[in-house]
């Protein structure tokens, strides 16, 4: 029995054995680089890198052997080929020469200058002079040395073995600033006490390297590594939650004084309705008594009125002596007021006229009633009831006199010029734009030309100087000139780069791009490069068409606008938002935009970055597309002319609203792949087409996405439609097509003026106005609110296209 037993035991010992011997083992340079790649008081390897590269490594069976070393030993052993993997290695051209990469990037890091918190330094030229450290071999440090070349600035520089030893020499004031990648500054400044400065460089991806020729486990990794950021719930993406997003942050919550604040501004609305209702009665009153007092004098006129409306103008009578002002119907048409609406005085007049407008249309008035004018005209901007303001003409003259010659009775005309004046704003307008177009457009030709010639000029440099390496041997004195020449030659071309980039015709590789995963994917690996403070949020629409683009150049665009953006909030606490979305874009849209040559109207896919920033000034907005301009002391200020001119040479545009210390917010527009609607939302698809409208809708909207997508839908229904953003604009587009529309599709929530006060203006225009309410409240709430005041249907927010027949049906057979 207990030879038995011994036997079993040497067998599974020996099958044990055979297993452990089977496992391929993978030898891997580790170095101190904490988070991703850090030995734990445990004694075991920890860090993102580790993380990942275990978890595929239990995927293939491979038994990982880590060599631990400093940064210059791990790259003299990934040269001389005795270890089989390098983590955490910033991909360059330079360095491919040497080593293979893994096609894959980790992520996306930076370099960084820190200091101590009270250092004066804060640019490249205050370094002259310092002592600053870096790590030896590092690829931040090369760039470096490139970028103090190019301001004449030498410091005195002190190679260390790790970022560890940079950052406790910058704390014990041994040197005056240290160069570390941007996240391990980011995780590591609070506890050596040290300030990050303004001054960062070399954007980099960050892979898995290889010694050179050597792509089998690359080639595993790269696949691996790809299903794992598919996979949200992959190791990957809790590795990247665990060591660089922390824990989350806690609920936010009203503050106090913001209550008593809102409940303040409720009493104040309340008692200003209040005074509001009886001012009303009071006027009423009051013009009931000045109509029966001037029923007969209003007779008289009535012929003269009829003519005056003929001619399309609106008459107003002033008695100067007891300030009573009278408005013909025609006038008061014009404004949308009822006679009883308006109190009949010359105060009321000015209650109505734009505050900016009023000292201009009063001083002329005086003018002419102390007889320093033969006539009085004026223009200016007046209220109507709808909140919109009409540019108005105003003449008029005084034609009676009391008896010791004072101004008795001024009479005038009112002429409706606001489709005039809105003509010259637009054409002064785009005239404007046209020139800053052609501004823009100039220089980007004259970029692109001297870009051209630049690179031909370049291109006889470094090939010569190659020739010229060639030529001579390599213990020469030469060399090191030859090659100072060749690298201030790579510089000149990288720059030559960025302003054919500018000028439109920069090197495309367009593909057909969803841009949702682009704005994800970049937003996920710029996350740690932005300031603690900077709170990144997404509002990202499903659903969205293809474009096509450059993935590169769309990535170098989305990542100068976040970037910009973060920058723009400084070391305050601050929101950066990326939204995506579709939008119809009209010809009057587009021309608003940067850039705009004639594109064509129809679908675009824009991403838009708002933040809450330091906001900019119409100078500077007028210059920030301009190549060289920079508001950043460092810099060569290409970085937004680069964004305009990818944007361009993509045939989109960009959208800039900003106000100083109101943030800014950038929409860059990028044409949509033409596609049947159903694939825009596949909810569309399978629905019932049995029944289709006939007539004009009109959809009131303030969402441009949704309105893009319900006019496709009602479209689908049959429908004819035309749209609106807000509830006054509502009201300008149905009284223009009354007789056209059959229905409208309201929203409950939007600016200006709400659905609720719309729907009560519509009824006032036409009583039997069949209106659908939709909103993302509940149908409940919705018919309380408007319950017995007519209303055709409620639909609820997201709804499907058969839904939305459905209530339109019913609206419309039930008025039948």
């Amino acid at each position: 029995m207990f030879l038995q037993c011994k036997t079993s035991f040497l067998a599974l010992f020996f099958c044990a054995l055979a297993t452990v011997a089977s496992a391929q083992i993978v030898k891997v340079g580790v170095y101190d680089n904490k988070p991703l790649v850090f030995k734990a008081q445990s004694g075991s390897y920890q860090g993102l890198c580790i993380d990942v590269l275990s978890e595929i490594a239990k995927r293939e069976g491979w038994q990982l052997e880590f060599i631990p070393g400093t940064w210059p030993e791990c790259l003299q052993r990934l040269s001389d080929a005795k270890v089989d993997l390098q983590l955490a290695i910033a991909w360059s051209k330079e360095r491919e020469k040497s080593f293979s990469f893994s096609d894959e990037p980790l992520f996306i890091n930076w370099g960084a200058l820190y200091v101590q918190t009270d250092s004066d330094i804060e640019s490249i030229v205050d370094l002259a002079g310092r002592k600053v450290a870096v790590l030896r071999g590092d690829i931040h440090y090369k760039v470096l040395v490139d970028l103090l070349a190019q301001f004449n600035t030498e410091p005195f520089l002190v190679e260390v073995d790790n970022y560890g030893e940079v950052f406790k020499k910058v704390a014990a004031g041994e040197v005056d600033a240290g160069l570390v990648n941007r996240l391990y500054g980011s995780l590591n400044d609070r506890l050596f006490k040290v300030e990050r400065t303004s001054m960062i460089l070399n954007p980099i991806e960050v892979r898995y390297a290889a010694p050179s020729g050597s792509t089998m486990l690359l080639a595993k990794i790269d696949r691996h590594l790809q299903e794992m950021k598919k996979d949200h719930d992959s190791i990957y993406h809790q590795s990247m939650d665990r060591w660089m997003h922390g824990s989350a942050r806690g609920a936010w919550r009203l503050p106090v004084w913001l209550l008593w604040l809102l409940a303040i501004g409720i009493l104040f609305t309340l008692a200003l309705l209040l005074v509001n209702t009886l001012l009303k009665r009071k006027v009423a009153a009051r013009t009931l008594q000045l109509r029966q007092a001037n029923e007969a004098l209003l007779e008289s006129r009535e012929r003269f009125a009829l003519a005056i409306e003929g001619s399309g103008l609106g008459l107003w009578d002033w008695n100067v002596v007891n300030d009573e002002l009278v408005w013909n119907d025609y006038l008061l048409k014009m404004l949308g007021y009822e006679p009883t609406e308006l109190e009949h005085s010359y105060e009321s007049w000015k209650k109505l006229v734009h505050p900016q407008d009023l000292p201009y249309a009063v001083g002329l008035i005086e003018e002419h009633l102390k007889g320093k004018s033969s006539i009085y005209e004026s223009e200016y901007r007046m209220k109507s009831k709808g909140g919109v303001w009409l540019w108005i003409l105003d003449r008029g003259r005084v034609l009676q006199y009391t008896q010791d010659g004072r101004p008795e009775r001024f009479i005038g005309t009112h002429l409706d010029i606001t489709e005039r004046k809105t003509a010259e704003d637009e054409r002064l307008q785009f005239e404007a734009q046209m020139q800053h177009t052609q501004k823009l457009e100039s220089l980007g030709v004259l970029a692109g030309g001297i870009a051209h010639d630049f690179n031909n000029i370049l291109t006889a440099i470094l090939g010569n100087a190659d020739l010229a390496r060639m030529e001579i041997s390599s213990l020469s004195p030469a060399v090191s000139r030859i090659e100072a020449i060749s690298k201030a030659a790579l510089r000149a071309a990288g720059l030559a780069q960025q302003m054919l980039a500018y000028s439109g015709r920069g090197k495309f590789v367009s593909e057909d791009v969803k841009i949702n995963e682009l704005v994800e994917e970049m937003g996920h690996l710029l996350a740690v490069a932005i300031p603690k403070k900077v709170v990144l949020r997404y509002h990202l629409a499903e659903n969205l068409p293809l474009i096509n683009a450059d993935i590169a150049q769309i990535r170098q665009v989305v990542m100068n606008l976040i970037t910009n953006a973060a920058e723009a909030i400084g070391e305050r606490s601050g929101v950066v938002t990326v939204s995506t979305g579709l939008i119809d874009c009209s010809e009057r849209y587009l021309r608003e935009a940067f850039m705009y040559n004639e594109l064509k109207t129809g679908l675009y896919v824009f991403t838009e970055v708002a933040d809450t920033g330091c906001g900019m000034d119409a100078e500077t907005k007028s210059k920030l597309f301009d190549p060289f301009f920079t508001t950043k002391f460092t810099g060569r200020g290409l970085g937004m002319a680069a964004v305009i001119g990818i944007v361009r040479g993509h045939k989109g545009a960009i959208k800039v609203y900003s106000e100083p210390g109101k943030g800014s917010t950038f929409k860059v527009l990028i044409p949509a792949l033409e596609r049947p609607a159903s694939e825009i939302n596949h909810r569309l698809v399978g629905a019932d087409n049995g029944w289709q409208g006939e007539g004009t809708i009109l959809l009131v909207e303030d969402e441009e996405t949704i309105r893009a997508l319900g006019k496709e839908m009602l479209n689908l229904l049959g429908f004819a439609v035309v749209t609106a953003e807000d509830g006054r604009q509502a009201l300008e587009v149905f009284q223009a097509n009354e007789s056209d529309i059959v229905a409208v599709v309201l929203d409950l929530t939007m600016p200006h003026m709400d659905g609720v006060e719309t729907y009560r203006e519509l009824r006032q225009i036409k009583q039997d106005v069949r209106v659908v309410v939709a909103s993302g409240y509940s149908e409940n709430d919705i018919s309380e609110q408007f319950a017995g005041k007519g209303l055709a249907g409620v639909i609820q927010k997201p709804f499907q296209l058969g839904e939305l027949r459905e209530k339109l049906k019913t609206a419309l057979l039930m008025s039948q």
